[in-house]
Order: C-alpha cells, then structure tokens, then sequence
C-alpha cells in the first residue's frame, strides 16, 4: 500500500539534506502531488527548474501538477 504522505514527508529531509539534488527534488514533487498537494508540487518543480533551468521534462511535469 502507498503512503504518498510519508513518502513526501521522508523526501522532504532528503531535499533539505541535498538541496541541488534534481533527482530527489523530483521525487519530492511526485511524492506532493500524489499526496494531494499540487501548490507544493509547483514549488518543488519550480526549483528543480532553478537547479536545472530549460528541462522540458520538469515543465512538464509542473503543469501536469498545475493541472
């Protein structure tokens, strides 16, 4: 069974630990969305776009989040 709860939650120290990790911060956004928070989704993808600007994977899954 999935908790996207936790799982966001333990992605979260992971993030805060390796901020300039794209993978994670991913990960995290992934975690938020299927947790039932698109907002922090945005924001997660958001700064992988800072990490990593131009990449039209992370756009793309900011407005499936946007959505």
């Amino acid at each position: 069974m999935l908790d996207t709860e936790s799982a966001a939650a333990h992605m979260r120290v992971v993030v805060d630990q390796e901020p300039y990790d794209l993978n994670a911060r991913m990960a995290y956004g992934h975690a938020l969305e299927m947790a039932g928070d698109p907002a922090g989704a945005v924001e997660s993808f958001e700064v992988a776009l800072d990490i990593q600007p131009g990449r039209r994977d992370v756009r793309r899954r900011m407005a499936m989040a946007m959505v």
